[in-house]
């Protein structure tokens, strides 16, 4: 009964990623018929384009596991080495479509709110039968769902199977690569995450070296500061720290993002020198984190009730 549930969803999610497909994606993009040139190449790209590779995988699952239903024997059935043969193809599916879902979500609700057209296509197409009611983005968060709902299936399976059973092991293999499948997901995600901050901050920074944009480096945190040497930018200058996993970027922080419009004739500044006076930060330093020699940490009471911290960097 726990394998035929495992079915039954199985079943449901494939005809959820059909629906998607076949009755979202493919009309979206032919070139012929009222649907077509709704939404450009890259609006599909980013909508659709990493969907495909995983209703393929669990596509050709399920029609295994209709088969190892159809042929039920308690001492032969091996569910668990069905899951296993579809290990590394649901590794390669997954991660490309939930790392960026958050953009797919964002386009889907950009184009629906400003895409009249492409606003009356989806009222249309949710009144098909297949979606049951459910919005476009309703059905694509499914993917996201359904490993660990797998997984709460595959622990049930094993616990109903005896161990004397060869698919025991099997399913206990399962059961562990689809947990490893999903943490590598959350690895890959956090890693993704962490490149696009440090995307973020080089483009907040003026004049910042291209370098720090790199592919082993990760950023821990931001700290403001107030400079009280003359060793960097000034004494009483507002400066910020990124801190990354190894090395420390020093910037000014600049007081007024608009400071230097003062004029029209701003105007007819290049675009590029327009867009460094907009960046919140000016670029004054790196430091590697392995030439800092140690940092001091002093916390100095001023009355009773205020205090300041004070960090001294010797390099």
């Amino acid at each position: 009964m726990v394998f035929l549930e495992l079915v039954q969803t199985e079943t449901n999610y494939v005809d959820i990623l059909h629906t998607i497909v076949y009755l979202f994606k493919e009309p979206l993009e032919s070139k012929d018929g009222e649907s077509a040139g709704l939404l450009n190449a890259t609006e599909l790209r980013i909508i659709f384009g990493n969907l495909p590779p995983i209703y393929e995988v669990h596509r050709d699952m399920l029609a295994d596991l209709q088969h190892a239903a159809q042929n039920w024997k308690d001492d032969v059935t091996k569910v668990g080495a069905i899951v296993l043969k579809y290990k590394e193809a649901m590794l390669k599916a997954y991660p490309p479509f939930i790392n960026f879902f958050e953009d797919t979500k964002k386009m889907l609700l950009s184009c629906d709110e400003n895409n009249p057209r492409f606003h009356a296509f989806l009222k249309i197409r949710y009144s098909r039968p297949e979606c049951g009611r459910q919005s476009l983005n309703e059905l694509l968060i499914r993917p996201v769902q359904r490993l660990p709902s797998m997984s709460l299936l595959l622990n049930d399976l094993a616990k109903q199977t005896q161990k004397s059973n060869p698919d025991n092991e099997l399913l206990l293999n399962a059961l562990a690569e689809v947990k490893t499948v999903m943490t590598l997901i959350n690895e890959d995600k956090r890693k993704t995450e962490g490149q696009v901050a440090l995307f973020e901050i080089f483009n907040e920074i003026e004049n910042c070296p291209a370098d720090i944009v790199a592919s082993h480096r990760t950023f821990v945190q931001r700290c403001d500061v107030d400079e009280f040497s003359n060793e960097l930018y000034g004494r009483g200058e507002h400066l910020t720290l990124f801190l990354f996993s190894d090395m420390l970027e020093i910037c000014k922080r600049k007081t007024k993002a608009f400071g230097s419009l003062r004029s029209p004739s701003v105007t007819s500044l290049h675009s590029s020198k327009l867009a460094q006076s907009l960046k919140a930060y000016k670029h004054i330093k790196q430091l590697p984190l392995s030439t800092i020699k140690r940092v001091i940490d002093i916390k100095e009471t001023e009355g009773n009730f205020h205090w300041r911290r004070v960090i001294q960097i010797e390099v």
